[in-house]
């Protein structure tokens, strides 16, 4: 049974736009984050900010994976891990200009000035001299008001605070280089469109997807359906389309519904190759099998509903 799952594709131009392209977009978020979060001077604001900038560079790699359809996973890690550093680079850049001003120069009012001198600090200093200016800016540090406390943030501390800010803002963008944004097509050259089928079934464990993936759809017709709970995470089966054609593949979800009703899905196995007809007949015995079951149920109901009760001493 062909899964597609050793299929691997990348190329040369997708990989090149896979580290540069995310370099200005992460230069804009940066700057941003760092005008905000510094005009702002609230600690929980800066905490979500550096948590919006991971989430707009994930979106960034998750949307030009899709676009330059890179399915090799180590290639994308790679591309990426490459271009962070100089984002990073930039953010601290902006991070020492506002420092150096004491906070007085606003880095949206006077942008240009702000922006003439970040170019002058990249283009004239030395990396060490660069790495300085950190370890002056460390040993300063600054005071946070926290539950109407001020403390010292300086240090060892304020190293350790930079640090979780540095997982923060490259984790997203890796975690996405790591990550299938779908299910690629290898035989069609394109991104699967999935068309979920009706039934939603217990998270399957790795074993039954291994099954499934060798072409066991017993594993599938045996699986207990659930009615999804909110927030846990479930499975469902999608047969997938190329643009609006089926073809001969099925795939795999771990899906989730949150408390406003609304579902995600993430892949989890890549497209099996079953044919069009096993999927139809997959369908058609998982119909049969639950409405042979909900009869049953009811049947059991009305049995209940019109059993009389036996009162004591009867």
């Amino acid at each position: 049974m062909n899964t597609e799952q050793t299929q691997r594709k990348s190329n040369i131009v997708g990989l090149i736009a896979l580290f540069l392209l995310p370099i200005p977009a992460g230069i804009v978020v940066s700057y941003l984050y760092i005008s905000i979060a510094n005009l702002t001077g609230n600690v929980y604001f800066h905490v979500l900010l550096s948590i919006a900038v991971g989430f707009v560079l994930f979106a960034t790699i998750n949307f030009l994976k899709k676009l330059f359809k890179i399915t090799n996973n180590t290639g994308a890690v790679i591309a990426v891990a490459l271009g962070l550093p100089l984002i990073h680079y930039a953010k601290w850049a902006f991070y020492i200009i506002f420092r150096i001003h004491n906070g007085e120069l606003n880095p949206f009012l006077d942008a240009p000035v702000f922006l003439q001198d970040t170019w002058y600090l990249v283009t004239n200093y030395s990396i060490s001299q660069f790495f300085n200016y950190i370890q002056e800016l460390n040993e300063v540090g600054w005071a946070l008001n926290l539950f109407g406390s001020e403390f010292a943030m300086q240090g060892a501390i304020l190293w350790v605070v930079w640090v979780a800010e540095l997982i923060i803002m490259a984790g997203f963008p890796i975690i996405a280089a790591a990550t299938d944004p779908g299910v690629y097509l290898h035989s069609h050259n394109t991104w699967a469109k999935p068309r979920y089928l009706e039934y939603t079934f217990e998270v399957f464990n790795e074993e039954e997807r291994t099954l499934i993936a060798s072409g066991n759809m017993e594993t599938i017709l045996n699986k207990r359906v659930i009615q999804p709970n909110p927030n846990e995470y479930y499975s469902t089966v999608a047969a997938c389309y190329a643009k609006d054609e089926p073809t001969d593949y099925i795939a795999l979800y771990a899906s989730k519904v949150d408390d406003k009703g609304k579902i995600s899905h993430d892949v989890a196995s890549k497209a099996i190759n079953i044919g069009k007809d096993k999927i139809a007949e997959l369908e058609a015995q998982l119909a049969r099998k639950h409405a042979v079951m909900d009869a049953t149920n009811d049947d059991a109901t009305k049995v209940i509903e019109t059993t009389p009760e036996i009162s004591e001493g009867e």
